[in-house]
């Protein structure tokens, strides 16, 4: 989990620098050598952390050539290279919350029905913050509520095990879970559904959450998949993932 963190704060560090000018608008960045040398982290950790600035629109791949800073800065939270971004990625995205439809429901529905309520208040003060954030078209952080949301009703199964899992799985879809809230709409169909759950588990019904969870994780991110396939014959884009090369 450390490795997270890591990569959640270079990711944070690198925004800083793009946006204050340490590297220019259409400059390119280091290779991932060179700045994982000077940030003194893993490339591992790297490279989360530019596939994050990837998914906001900071930084675009150019095959062969490197990684470059967006041209247009300020429109790098941009819906069009969210939803190129989810469409490319949409095989990642479908693999993990597949998984996640089996474990979250089962770390839902072994939650003490007597915890319900309080967390139901704990997961409906996480809903209000992300409502506010939607509002004020802060993609980001309303993403980042997304998975605090989850993990909080993980963190109630007694088994440790599924809790560790289960965790993990959120912690990975952090960087999805950035890109899909800011396809338009996508965000304000999740969040319904978060207050669906609530209710349920404000009412101790904890079965029906486990439900509407897996349901969740089935349609929520299929809602920006759709928006998000390009209007073409169906076929995959030719940069698919792993078609990138780019300088290391």
């Amino acid at each position: 989990m450390a490795a997270l963190h890591i990569s959640a704060e270079t990711t944070e560090l690198l925004r800083r620098q793009i946006l204050d000018g340490t590297f220019p608008a259409g400059s390119q960045l280091p290779s991932e050598r060179v700045l994982s040398g000077q940030l003194g982290i893993s490339r591992t950790a790297l490279r989360d952390a530019l596939q994050a600035l990837e998914t906001s629109g900071l930084v675009e791949v150019h095959v062969g050539r490197g990684r470059f800073v967006a041209r247009d800065v300020a429109a790098g939270h941009s819906a069009a290279a969210a939803m190129r971004w989810v469409y490319m990625h949409r095989q990642d995205l479908e693999s993990l919350n597949e998984v996640r439809g089996l474990l979250e429901p089962r770390a839902v529905e072994t939650m003490p029905a007597a915890r319900a309520a309080d967390i139901a208040k704990l997961a409906s003060e996480i809903v209000d913050r992300q409502v506010q954030a939607v509002r004020l078209e802060d993609f980001d952080t309303a993403a980042r509520l997304d998975s605090e949301f989850h993990a909080l009703l993980a963190a109630e199964t007694p088994n440790v095990p599924l809790r560790v899992l289960t965790k993990q799985l959120i912690a990975m879809a952090d960087t999805h879970a950035r890109a899909v809230y800011q396809v338009p709409g996508a965000a304000e169909n999740s969040i319904a559904q978060h207050e669906a759950i609530v209710t349920a588990l404000a009412s101790s019904d904890v079965a029906r959450a486990a439900t509407l969870i897996r349901e969740h994780a089935r349609t929520a991110s299929r809602f920006a998949l759709d928006l998000a396939k390009p209007e073409t014959d169906g076929s995959a884009p030719a940069d698919q993932p792993g078609a990138d090369h780019v300088d290391e």
